[in-house]
């Protein structure tokens, strides 16, 4: 192919003109293919061309075999990746533009890359129906996902509370459990006097977030450890702040860990929040979503700020005994990645948690190439414990389609005949509420996963079904028969297409997973700029013969990473 390819640009047209990759609507023998939609940074990588032709390999062979392939392309346009690479690019916040303008300037960049990553993938003979592309940012997608939440919320599975949630204080928005990346460093651990209350007595308590003190709400000491379990019920005074706080007997504290006793912070960390819930603590929270501290003595340093000079306060009044390097794991955003905090917001939640044992029993039910990467899904979910936080304070996304009533508080909806709607724009119909009340649109939009995670639904029909009341269609396309991603996105995408299939249709989107590793650095790192090890495929295809990339990507065995190299191109 790679010679002709070189020599007539027109082979791809040609092809084209055949219709070869054409969905001709044969519902008796279609093979239906979720395509993985990509985040539009306009640049391919080789991670990209192992995907992509594979898929495009599968779907030859099915056609060879005499199935009717469905091989769309969609486009993950939505959410914090594009607002974070527009503000980068244009030096500028979205909170600094109108939103309107926001938009354009997000809808304008991410067309600027599509059209990029289009050419290469044209380029690598991947012979997708383009009649089939769409965008999350399309109306009709917008529209099915704004329905599937009307949905959602009828059966009880959508709700809004105000509950602990990540919180990334850089892109100033909520955050998945799945969007949490987890990184090793070395930090320091501190032992700190806490007076016993009306004692002339001190208990040494150890913590790496000494900023953390003024939202202290109790403290944690295992009931099993001989040497602190005495001090269960005692209370104590909190250095600098002066709060008096309870000690408790908890079975989750690690005696071992520095003196065995520990601070419980609103919010620390997932294990504060269940310590907190639990045995109904107060919440004093002492960050704010910017990042910066919200108590007095330190109003407006910022955590590394106020960690320092706590630390400092605490060695003049002769407080902190020593310190220790230690290291730990830290949670961090997975777009900017930097730290998250914990904080407790009004958010939209979806109840995933109900759907656990579901979820691990269907994971079961599909057919995984290779067969341990089920695992994966089912350790993920059933570490769930939390519920998904769906709301994201960012513009250029998919609008919640609900209003509240200033008067009786009561959340109004949007009818499905006017979706898709966006109750930031005014709208005469949703003004007041029954009682009378002024109505206040949400301006929050969905989790960019939302979107993305309902793509099967989509390329199915499912519109065509409700609108228009023909599930003929949808029935004989519904599950895809080929589920084709990387293993680093297993926990996200194939885990929210699953649940979020299952509360819409009771049934798993997905027959087939094929799981491809992940092409490393040349160092056997994963590629990162940072480390200058990222082969891009531009780089490639200057270097190598289309079909040699090809060729190359099918050395790769599922489930297994590869480095590419000069030995096997």
């Amino acid at each position: 192919m790679d010679k002709i390819y070189r020599e007539d640009g027109n082979l791809i047209e040609f092809w084209e003109k055949l219709g070869i990759s054409k969905f001709k609507g044969n519902l008796k023998k279609a093979f239906i293919i979720d395509t993985p939609p990509p985040y539009p940074s306009g640049n391919l990588h080789l991670g990209n061309a192992l995907n992509w032709s594979w898929i495009d390999i599968i779907a030859r062979y099915k056609r060879m075999c005499g199935f009717d392939v469905l091989f769309p392309q969609g486009w993950d346009v939505h959410g914090l990746p594009t607002e974070v690479k527009v503000e980068k690019e244009y030096n500028i916040k979205a909170e600094e533009v109108k939103r309107e303008k926001w938009k354009m300037m997000c809808k304008e960049w991410t067309e600027k890359n599509i059209e990029k990553m289009k050419k290469n993938i044209i380029k690598l003979g991947v012979l997708v129906d383009w009649d089939f592309e769409f965008r999350t940012s399309d109306n009709d997608y917008k529209k099915l996902i704004q329905l599937s939440f009307l949905d959602l919320y009828r059966k009880g599975l959508a709700y809004r509370s105000k509950y602990p949630i990540n919180f990334c204080t850089t892109c100033r928005t909520a955050i998945a459990d799945a969007e949490v990346e987890y990184e090793e460093i070395e930090t320091k651990l501190n032992y700190i006097k806490f007076k016993l209350k009306d004692k002339d007595k001190y208990i040494e308590i150890a913590t790496t977030r000494p900023e953390l003190i003024a939202s202290c709400v109790a403290i944690g000491v295992n009931p099993g450890d001989e040497k602190n379990k005495d001090l269960i019920g005692e209370e104590l005074i909190t250095p600098i702040f002066n709060r008096t706080i309870k000690v408790l007997g908890l079975k989750e504290v690690d005696p071992d860990f520095g003196t065995g006793v520990v601070m419980i912070c609103s919010f620390g960390d997932k294990q504060d929040v269940e310590w907190i819930l639990n045995n109904n603590l107060p919440i004093i929270e002492s960050i704010n979503e910017n990042g910066r501290i919200i108590v007095e003595h330190y109003f407006g340093l910022t955590v590394e700020e106020a960690r320092k000079k706590i630390i400092s306060d605490l060695e003049k009044q002769n407080l902190l005994v020593k310190q220790e390097k230690i290291k730990q794991s830290r949670g961090t955003c997975w777009r900017c990645h930097k730290p998250i905090e914990i904080l407790r917001r009004e958010q939209w939640f979806i109840a995933v948690t109900k759907f656990k044992n579901q979820v691990i029993e269907e994971t079961k039910k599909v057919n995984w190439i290779p067969d341990y990467m089920k695992y994966r899904q089912i350790d993920w979910t059933r570490n769930m414990n939390r519920d998904w936080c769906i709301s994201r304070k960012k513009v250029f996304g998919t609008p919640i389609p609900v209003w509240y009533c200033e008067r009786c508080k009561q959340i109004v909806l949007a009818e499905e005949e006017d979706l898709p709607v966006d109750p930031t724009y005014e709208n005469k119909k949703y003004e007041k509420c029954e009682c009378g009340g002024k109505l206040i649109g949400e301006t929050e939009t969905f989790d960019t996963w939302i979107d993305s995670s309902f793509s099967i639904a989509f390329i199915s029909n499912y519109l065509e079904s409700v609108y228009n009341k023909e599930k003929k269609i949808f029935d004989k396309l519904y599950q895809a028969d080929l589920q084709p991603n990387g293993m680093d996105i297993i926990r996200t995408w194939d885990y929210y297409l699953m649940i979020r299939h299952l509360m819409a249709f009771n049934k798993s989107p997905y027959k087939n997973c094929l799981i491809n590793g992940m092409v490393l650095g040349k160092d056997g790192r994963k590629m990162s700029k940072s480390l200058g090890n990222v082969v891009s495929f531009d780089e490639a295809v200057n270097k190598y013969e289309i079909d040699v990339i090809r060729y190359w990507t099918c050395l790769a065995t599922p489930g297994s990473n590869i480095i590419p190299s000069d030995q096997n191109f």
